[in-house]
């Protein structure tokens, strides 16, 4: 799969050091933190030039920045709080300046409208949906360690009919992917997975048009990575991807076409004693056949983070001071 053109993308803040730079659902667009310093705060960036703050920064650090679907808002998650807290979400709208909300939460998704946060509740115990004004439902009860290093993963299905979200336990050495579903006898919550060991990360991802998701898998402490798809939520799953190395578990992306998973993997590790490397960009597609087909798309350590979609022919990667924009030339 070609790549005809790698668009790097360096946004310029008013001054101070730029992180989480994150490229916004169209492409033309980045949010990124400027965490400290008097321009502390939250901005948006347009690619052919100017900036906007969306918020300041007065207390905490932002530890991760999301777009909504629509991009009309921005959810960030803020840490950095006294020992024993468990951190905040807030969302602002990226047309005018200033805090719309917060509320109580350890990791987040945005439902596919883009007005309402899916957030893991630390103090509930709990996974809630938080509309970005209104009161707050609770859908189902997590038990889970809420360990900040492994914060349960959510993801929605392309309608927000479904809910994914993973689970861990340390003293049950147990890692679940729970499903939470709106049925006619309202909302159900079932196991589909249950992974043995705690030193897990999974990441949900949900295919475009169908009730079909794949599993990213990390496992630490077998030092394997996988991704493994359960159609139609039916059957045991299907192995797509298996590794003996330990890959990133950076966000992976379904593309539109439903053909194509990109992913961060690892080939080589670093030394005969270590199961990590430098990571590779890989497009593994034709899934839908019984011999999916892996294809890289970057040298090792070339570039790494979380990854979206833009269109068809187009793969966002956010990163840390920079992002990329990656143009196909086939649709993928």
């Amino acid at each position: 799969m070609n790549v005809v053109e790698r668009q790097k993308i360096e946004p310029q803040g008013p001054g101070g050091t730029v992180s989480l730079v994150r490229v916004g659902p169209r492409g033309d667009h980045v949010a990124f933190v400027i965490p400290s310093g008097e321009n502390a705060g939250i901005y948006t960036w347009d690619v052919s030039g100017g900036t906007r703050r969306v918020t300041a920064l007065e207390q905490g650090s932002i530890d991760d920045l999301v777009w909504s679907p629509t991009g009309d808002h921005v959810a960030y998650l803020i840490g950095g709080g006294p020992p024993g807290s468990y951190g905040e979400i807030g969302w602002a709208s990226t047309k005018a300046a200033g805090e719309l909300g917060r509320t109580q939460g350890m990791s987040f998704a945005w439902t596919p409208k883009g007005n309402a946060l899916i957030v893991a509740d630390p103090a509930a115990k709990a996974l809630v949906r938080k509309p970005l004004t209104g009161d707050s439902q609770v859908l189902t009860e997590l038990a889970d360690d809420f360990d900040p290093q492994n914060a349960p993963k959510i993801a929605l299905s392309f309608d927000g009919a479904l809910i994914c979200t993973t689970v861990r336990r340390t003293a049950d050495d147990v890692s679940e992917v729970l499903i939470v579903e709106r049925t006619s006898k309202g909302l159900e919550t079932k196991v589909l997975t249950q992974i043995p060991g705690a030193s897990v990360i999974v990441r949900p991802l949900w295919a475009p048009r169908t009730p079909t998701i794949a599993l990213y898998i990390v496992h630490l402490e077998q030092e394997k990575s996988a991704i493994v798809a359960v159609p139609r939520l039916e059957g045991e799953g299907i192995i797509l991807y298996e590794s003996d190395f330990i890959d990133p578990a950076e966000r992976p992306a379904w593309s539109p076409t439903g053909r194509t998973i990109a992913f961060f993997g690892v080939e080589k590790a670093h030394n005969e004693f270590t199961k990590a490397g430098p990571a590779r960009l890989f497009l593994l597609t034709e899934i839908a056949s019984e011999k999916p087909i892996l294809l890289p798309v970057s040298a090792p350590g070339e570039m790494v983070g979380g990854l979206s979609f833009v269109d068809e022919k187009k793969l966002a990667v956010d990163g840390g001071s920079e992002a990329f924009v990656l143009s196909f030339a086939d649709v993928v």
